[in-house]
């Protein structure tokens, strides 16, 4: 599509899965019932972090961020910060899936998992491991594919 609004408009599930270091969409654009999924910071604009009822996160410990060199670019570092606007919003994945917490409580809510785009907490490993196994189941249903021999990723250390 040639401009974003016209694929958060009208869909029940928007991911961001980007690279950029500004808003890739508006959360003005969001619609009632909508659920968010995003993997890194910079991707989400504050009016999406502010219209999520339920932002859902791996975990509240603040993420870690590497980079190469002695300091981080400045981009990254200002959306290190952990924002105490969303505090209130936020739930453990963990804790909703075991009913500790309540996730979704009616149709309308707009739902968030932040991952590291709400700051304190990187879920990026668990989104792609999830779709990774469903893929990967999916694609051996349909006998797609090939098999990868192991050693091809294993080295062993030579004299």
């Amino acid at each position: 599509m040639d401009d974003p609004s016209e694929v958060v408009r009208g869909s029940d599930i928007v991911v961001a899965a980007t690279n950029s270091l500004e808003a890739v969409f508006s959360g003005d654009w969001l619609e009632a019932g909508q659920h968010v999924n995003s993997l890194q910071a910079a991707e989400l604009d504050s009016k999406t972090l502010e219209r999520a009822e339920i932002i859902a996160i791996r975990a509240k410990e603040q993420s870690t961020f590497w980079t190469m060199g002695e300091r981080m670019p400045s981009q990254m570092a200002a959306h290190h910060k952990y924002d105490l606007t969303i505090e209130p919003k936020l739930r453990e994945l963990g804790a909703i899936l075991i009913g500790k917490v309540p996730g979704r409580t009616n149709k309308k809510q707009i739902t968030l998992f932040g991952g590291s785009g709400t700051g304190p907490s990187s879920g990026l490993g668990i989104q792609f491991a999830a779709i990774g196994a469903m893929i990967y189941e999916a694609a051996k249903r349909e006998h797609l594919g090939r098999e990868i021999p192991d050693d091809w990723f294993i080295s062993k250390a030579t004299e």
